[in-house]
């Protein structure tokens, strides 16, 4: 029946939207959480003090993924050793070691923040454990913007009213067809 025809529609439409959602944060825990064993020893070792191929890695993230606004390297004492923003030039390196998302990729885990405002929308901070060797060599963190997400969302229709709202984890909404 057309009853049935439109609520498989509506469900297809669901799937795809979470599939989408999945993709997002999957491609981006997917390059944070990176394992540097190609990297030589001597690369690792000699460059820790100049940051350099972690200044390389952060702009490429940065650059591969246009959700992604900024990107720091973190060592493991909790010092921001490289950063690459897009959207500030205050590349000013901070401490994070009483953070619990730092502490948790510490541990070899991926940890997301809850949904913040910036000025350019809204967004989570990730931050994931880079090994070498299975072991935690450094932590990178993210600030991803949620607007590309949102925007993907925003194109399906669901319901009678085709209104579709997006809320992180702890409720808070963070989108709507209507009001993004």
């Amino acid at each position: 029946t057309h009853k049935n025809n439109i609520s498989e529609l509506e469900s297809q439409a669901l799937l795809s939207a979470t599939a989408l959602t999945t993709n997002f944060f999957g491609s981006i825990t997917e390059t944070l959480a990176t394992n540097f064993d190609t990297l030589s020893e001597e690369t690792l070792t000699r460059t820790q003090a100049t940051s350099s191929w972690q200044e390389l890695y952060a702009k490429k993230f940065a650059e591969d993924n246009k959700a992604i606004m900024e990107v720091s390297f973190i060592n493991l004492q909790g010092k921001e050793i490289a950063k690459y923003s897009k959207v500030s030039n205050n590349n000013k390196l901070v401490y994070v070691s009483e953070m619990e998302l730092f502490k948790k990729a510490l541990r070899g885990e991926i940890a997301i923040s809850s949904v913040h405002s910036t000025e350019k929308g809204q967004a989570i901070t990730i931050f994931a454990p880079s090994k070498v060797n299975g072991q935690v060599f450094n932590v990178v963190s993210a600030e991803v913007s949620l607007s590309p997400l949102i925007t993907s969302i925003e194109q399906f229709r669901v319901g009678a009213t085709g209104r579709v709202f997006v809320f992180d984890t702890l409720g808070t909404l963070i989108g709507s067809k209507n009001n993004s």
